[in-house]
């Protein structure tokens, strides 16, 4: 996650989330959180603000100040929402008409019965091929089956 000045200073707000990985935390801190002193420091406020689904966010915009706390908040998301749908009805209304959740039993169904049909298309077109007596080939195309 190396990012350059010139696109870092694009970024107005960082929501970083728990991370266990020392070096992405290390990377997040030279990155975005450089102001706070040293990164143990940064270690300790991230741990304290990332748990239990919390996250850090830092809003480069929110103060004209240098003190960390008038930029750096934390939030916490509510893991019990409500139920919801992302995208419009029509979509939803296509995804009801159209969508098997069966569909390999289904799929394996169809092949069968395009298999039963091709089979009973040979069967009615079966060439019946013979040797007679005297080692001629005898090619018969009327179905044998009737």
């Amino acid at each position: 996650m190396d990012m350059p000045p010139d696109l870092r200073s694009q970024v107005d707000v960082v929501f970083q989330l728990r991370d266990n990985i020392q070096s992405s935390r290390r990377k997040t801190w030279e990155q975005f959180f450089g102001f706070f002193d040293t990164y143990a420091q940064f270690a300790k406020t991230m741990d304290a603000t990332t748990e239990n689904y919390e996250c850090l966010v830092y809003d480069s915009k929110a103060s004209k100040s240098n003190k960390i706390e008038d930029s750096v908040f934390w939030y916490k998301a509510n893991p019990n929402l409500p139920a919801f749908r992302v995208g419009r009805q029509i979509f939803w209304d296509l995804h009801e008409q159209y969508y098997c959740d069966k569909e390999d039993e289904n799929e394996m169904k169809m092949l069968m019965e395009k298999n039963e049909k091709e089979n009973e298309m040979r069967k009615k077109n079966t060439r019946v091929v013979k040797a007679t007596n005297d080692g001629q080939t005898v090619v018969n195309w009327q179905n044998q089956y009737d």
